[in-house]
């Protein structure tokens, strides 16, 4: 185990609220080490599993950029040790009038991205959480 991954998906009676969906070791490479709900057996390098949590393909595949549609209300976070935890992709549950849809990728790059987004804490903390616990229960083997 290298790293944590979670996916997030905004609850629908509380517009705001985010729920933990799934949590899981990864490899180096950013792939789960474990089967998940976004796992294809044929273990594709091109498309990393969490795109299929972010992105609906429209014709099929995740090859190109053009063939994919957003889910929307979703969000996923990786933590690791050396840089802690770490917002990997966000998608409203709809993309705000006001700002360019290129906003949340730059956001994801914001060391402070936590505290600029509404209830980050909860992505913030939960991540932390949810790594804190697979590696203690990967510990009492």
């Amino acid at each position: 185990m290298i790293g944590v991954m979670c996916y997030w998906e905004y609850d629908q009676n509380f517009r705001d609220s985010l729920k933990l969906m799934e949590s899981f070791p990864t490899d180096a490479d950013g792939q789960p080490t474990v089967k998940t709900s976004t796992s294809r057996g044929n273990r594709d390098r091109l498309a990393a599993d969490w795109l299929y949590w972010m992105y609906k393909p429209i014709d099929g595949s995740l090859v190109s950029a053009d063939a994919l549609k957003p889910i929307m209300g979703r969000a996923i976070t990786v933590w690791s040790i050396e840089s802690g935890v770490k917002l990997l992709r966000l998608h409203p549950p709809e993309w705000s009038k006001w700002l360019s849809t290129s906003f949340y990728d730059r956001l994801c790059k914001m060391p402070d991205w936590a505290n600029l987004l509404n209830n980050g804490y909860i992505l913030d903390i939960g991540t932390a959480r949810a790594a804190e616990k697979i590696i203690y229960d990967n510990l009492r083997v």
